[in-house]
Order: C-alpha cells, then structure tokens, then sequence
C-alpha cells in the first residue's frame, strides 16, 4: 500500500489496524522515523515546519536511504520503548495546535495499548520534540 503525504492536516487511515514491526528514529535534531508494519512496507516520515512529511518504501528500496538517514547518529527503537510487541494501530494524525501562542505541527500516532507516540514541531523555530506517552 503506498502512502505519500505532505501535509499540515491529514490522518492516514490506511494504517489503521495494522501491526508495527519496526519503528526507529534518528536520536538527533532532526527527528526522522522508519517504522515497517504487516504490510510489509516501510514508511519514513518526519514533521518539519509545521507540516507532515510521510513516504512508503518497499524492502527493495530501502538499504541506501536508512543507512543515509542512520549514518553517524544515534537511533532509538521505540517498538520496544513503547512495548509494541502485538499491539495495533487505531489512528495516526497530524494537526496544527498553538502552544504558548505559537503554532505547531503535531503528528500523533495511536495504539491499542493506549500508548502513542507524538512529534511535535515548532513552525517558527523549526525546533522538535518527541513524546512517548507510555
């Protein structure tokens, strides 16, 4: 299943009920996610400038982009941070939210497990964080 998104707002429905098999994100300034579900697809995406940046790759396509995205930093595996052994995903969302009178993107990925993971970017400062709720 092929997904490709650019957006400030979306939801991507097409992942709903789907297991992750891998999710990792480079531990660096710029917060760049892999994650591969039962579809056998993998899926890079990342939150910059307020917007949602979301691309599928097949295994074929993947080994030199990973490795360029992963080389000289750090990675953290948040399937296991997260404890995403078995569990499904509900919903995945981006939104524009205001904190503190300033705008943000904000990329929130649900699970069955009530935990999520969400990532949000500053549209000014194109400063990022990333939330595990666990």
């Amino acid at each position: 299943m092929k997904i490709s998104r650019q957006d400030p707002e979306t939801e991507i429905s097409e992942l709903a009920g789907a297991t992750v098999a891998a999710l990792k994100v480079t531990d660096d300034r710029a917060l760049i996610f892999w994650m591969k579900t039962d579809t056998s697809n993998w899926y890079r995406f990342f939150v910059d400038a307020g917007a949602l940046f979301w691309r599928t790759y097949e295994q074929s396509e993947i080994d030199e982009i990973m490795e360029e995205d992963f080389d000289g930093v750090d990675s953290r595996d948040l399937k296991q941070e997260l404890n995403l052994w078995s569990e499904r995903i509900i919903s995945i969302q981006m939104n524009g939210i205001e904190i503190n009178g300033e705008s943000w993107g904000q990329l929130q990925i649900k699970f069955e497990n009530n935990k999520a993971l969400i990532v949000r970017e500053s549209v000014k400062q194109s400063v990022g964080e990333l939330i595990l709720e666990i």
